[in-house]
């Protein structure tokens, strides 16, 4: 009785301590010499960006966690779809282009760019002083929250919810009063 009471536990706690890759190198996200692991991170593990890590296709981040530290990086140079289902932790920089669907939490301390759409149906956490600058479209469907800037140059159309002290700058809006978004139910 008491091993498979002891075998859950061991496999619960396997699940909560995910291994850590971190890049060791600038490199393509899916070049295994780009991760100190030698292996491309598997959704399984939390990954570290601590160089220019660059996405070169449509990604699915899948990861418990993805930090990126302050002096890096991801960046992407073509069009692609990226989902977002973890947290992403980001006090560097991060530059995608193409549709972004956000699932999981981001958090955003630094500067994050976005070219294209970005959708969310997480949460969306901006620091003091952070920039979130979308050049395309903004739809949020859960939650926006903090302080510092998000600025869209086309269409924001909020059906979630929008709090704290954030500077929402919607560069196309056709509201005449508060909020100055194009769409806000």
């Amino acid at each position: 009785m008491r091993t498979p009471v002891l075998l859950s536990a061991l496999l619960t706690s396997l699940m909560a301590t995910s291994q850590v890759v971190q890049s060791v190198t600038n490199g393509p996200w899916n070049l295994p010499s780009t991760w100190d692991c030698a292996c491309v991170p598997g959704p399984g593990q939390t990954v570290v960006v601590a160089h220019s890590v660059e996405i070169l296709g449509p990604i699915q981040l899948m990861h418990p966690q993805v930090i990126v530290i302050a002096g890096a990086e991801i960046t992407m140079s073509f069009p692609e779809a990226v989902t977002i289902a973890t947290d992403l932790l980001n006090d560097g920089h991060i530059l995608m282009i193409g549709t972004v669907l956000m699932i999981g939490q981001f958090t955003n301390n630094n500067f994050a760019e976005f070219i294209g759409e970005l959708v969310s149906d997480g949460t969306i956490i901006n620091g003091t002083g952070a920039l979130i600058q979308v050049e395309g479209d903004l739809t949020n469907h859960f939650q926006m929250q903090g302080s510092g800037f998000v600025c869209v140059t086309d269409s924001v159309v909020n059906t979630g919810s929008i709090s704290g002290t954030l500077d929402l700058c919607d560069q196309s809006n056709t509201a005449q009063q508060p909020p100055f978004i194009d769409s806000n139910t």
